[in-house]
């Protein structure tokens, strides 16, 4: 079966097409994890700040794939005006082995030490119900990867467009 020049044309921009849509778009939803990362860290960051004292400790269980890990659930008061809030907000959520156990006895072991500690929070002040603990976690390897082959996947996707409207200009 022979094909026409008009059939060849038309599946080679399907290629282009296809080819556009997955390295752009990848490239466009990689950025958008890295970016939507960097806004959830610093949600907020930008409220001012009080001292809470921690109340109430708790553990929860997060599976993944390297299993099921006991992280910690703290809540905490503070008072605004002299009007006492209560929240659990800690931003981004405590999944990482780095604050999570292997354990519920060791978790829950090291987290009743924590009851009636003082911490920062940092509280809306339009809304000074909503408030959260910050955790600065640092912009680490997988951001950076996210960042990277995102940043080429964006490039390539511009780089076949850039090439496909050269080529099959109308």
């Amino acid at each position: 079966m022979q094909l026409n020049d008009t059939t060849k044309k038309t599946i080679v921009v399907l290629i282009y097409i296809i080819l556009i849509t997955l390295t752009a778009g990848l490239g466009t939803i990689l950025l958008w994890l890295v970016g939507h990362e960097l806004v959830a860290k610093s949600s907020a960051s930008q409220w001012p700040t009080t001292v809470a004292t921690i109340d109430k400790v708790r553990t929860y269980e997060h599976k993944d794939r390297y299993g099921t890990r006991h992280c910690p659930d703290l809540g905490y008061n503070y008072a605004i005006s002299g009007v006492i809030y209560h929240s659990n907000r800690i931003e981004p959520t405590i999944t990482t082995n780095r604050y999570c156990y292997a354990t519920r006895d060791d978790a829950e072991n090291d987290l009743k030490k924590l009851l009636g500690s003082k911490i920062t929070v940092h509280y809306n002040p339009q809304t000074p119900s909503q408030s959260a603990v910050l955790i600065q976690k640092p912009f680490g390897l997988f951001e950076l990867f996210l960042l990277c082959s995102g940043s080429v996947f964006l490039y390539l996707g511009f780089k076949i467009i850039k090439e496909a409207w050269q080529r099959y200009r109308v």
